[in-house]
C-alpha cells in the first residue's frame, strides 16, 4: 500500500512540474510575441513622423530654398514633435505657405499651445 502512495505522489508531482514547465514556455512565447508586435507598432510610429518631418524639409527646400543652418534648427525643432496630426498640418502647411516666415509663425504658434 505504501508503495501506491508513493507512486501516486510522485506521478502528481511530476504532472505539477511538467504544467509549470509548459505554463512557463507558453507565457514566454507570448510575451516574445506581444514584445514584437508592440516594437513593430511602435517602429512603424516612428518610422511614420520621421517621414513626415522629412517631407516638411523637402517642401520648403524646394519651395524656399532655406539656408542650412534654418533647415537643422527646423530638423531638431521637428525631432521634438510626436504628434503625427500635427506634423500633418504642418505637412499641409509646407505646401500652402506663403513664405518661410509666415511657415516659422505657424510653427511658433502651434508650439505655444502644445506647450
Amino acid at each position: 500500500m505504501m508503495r501506491g502512495v508513493s507512486f501516486i505522489e510522485e506521478w502528481i508531482e511530476e504532472g505539477i512540474r511538467k504544467g509549470r514547465e509548459e505554463g512557463r514556455r507558453e507565457g514566454l512565447q507570448q510575451g516574445l510575441q506581444q514584445g514584437l508586435q508592440q516594437g513593430l507598432q511602435q517602429g512603424l510610429q516612428q518610422g511614420l513622423l520621421q517621414a513626415r518631418r522629412e517631407d516638411i524639409i523637402d517642401l520648403l527646400m524646394t519651395r524656399f530654398d532655406p539656408t542650412y543652418r534654418y533647415l537643422k534648427a527646423l530638423e531638431a525643432r521637428l525631432k521634438r514633435i510626436e504628434d503625427p496630426e500635427m506634423l500633418r498640418e504642418l505637412v499641409s502647411l509646407a505646401a500652402q505657405v506663403e513664405s518661410l516666415e509666415a511657415f516659422q509663425e505657424h510653427l511658433d504658434a502651434l508650439s505655444d499651445q502644445v506647450g
